[in-house]
C-alpha cells in the first residue's frame, strides 16, 4: 500500500525528482542516504520507512540541517516511532484514520497496557468486532455482506465500499510533540 501511495503521488506531480533511496531492513546508520538527500535540497521527503529506521532517519536528516517537509502514509502514526524520533518528526503530516470517536477505546487500552496504541490498531479492533457481531447473528455471512448496522470504535461513520470491506473515515493529521493532531 505504501508503494501505491508513492506511485500515485509521483503520477500527480510533474515536479518531483526521480530520486528514490532504499534502505535495508534493520539498517540504522542512514547518514549516507540522509547526506545524499540533503544535498538534493528537496522541498519535501515522502517517508516509506518503518520503525526502527523511520525515527532514526528523521533524527539524522534533521541533524544534517534538513528543514523541509516530511510526510508519508499511516506508519508515521506509530507512537513508539514518534517518541524515538525525539521531536524530529514534529510537523510531519500523514493521512490516517479519523479516531475522534475512539476516546473510550484509547482510555481502556491505555489503562490495560499503559501505552497509547497506533490509530491503525483501531482498524484491526473494528475488524474483529465486526466478526464477533456477525457470529452473534443467525446469518453471519448475510451480516458480513451488509453490515450497515455495525457501530465500531470509529463510531458509525465507516464506509462499506463492497461486501466485507470497510474504510474508516480518514483525516489529515500532523505530528505535534508526542502525538497527532488534526490538520487545519
Amino acid at each position: 500500500a505504501m508503494l501505491n501511495f508513492e506511485s500515485i503521488f509521483r503520477s500527480t506531480s510533474r515536479s518531483l525528482t526521480n530520486d528514490y533511496f532504499e534502505v535495508s531492513p534493520g539498517e540504522t546508520d542512514l547518514r549516507a542516504v540522509a547526506t545524499k538527500i540533503v544535498s538534493i535540497k528537496p522541498d519535501g521527503i515522502y517517508l516509506l520507512l518503518l520503525p526502527p529506521e523511520l525515527p532514526i532517519f528523521a533524527r539524522q536528516i534533521r541533524q544534517l540541517g534538513y528543514k523541509g517537509a516530511l510526510f508519508g502514509p499511516a506508519q508515521l502514526s506509530n507512537p513508539d516511532a514518534i517518541k524515538v524520533a525525539e521531536g524530529s518528526l514534529d510537523g510531519a503530516w500523514l493521512v490516517t484514520a479519523d479516531d475522534s470517536a475512539a476516546g473510550h477505546f484509547y482510555q481502556n487500552f491505555e489503562r490495560e497496557f499503559r501505552r497509547r496504541p497506533s490509530p491503525e490498531s483501531l482498524n484491526a479492533y473494528d475488524a474483529a468486532g465486526l466478526l464477533v457481531a456477525a457470529l452473534k447473528t443467525s446469518g453471519p455471512l448475510d451480516f458480513l455482506n451488509n453490515p450497515l448496522q455495525y457501530v465500531g470504535v470509529f463510531g458509525s461513520g465507516m464506509s462499506f465500499v463492497s461486501p466485507n470491506t470497510f474504510q474508516p473515515p480518514l483525516q489529515l493529521k500532523v505530528i505535534k510533540g508526542q502525538g497527532l493532531e488534526a490538520a487545519g
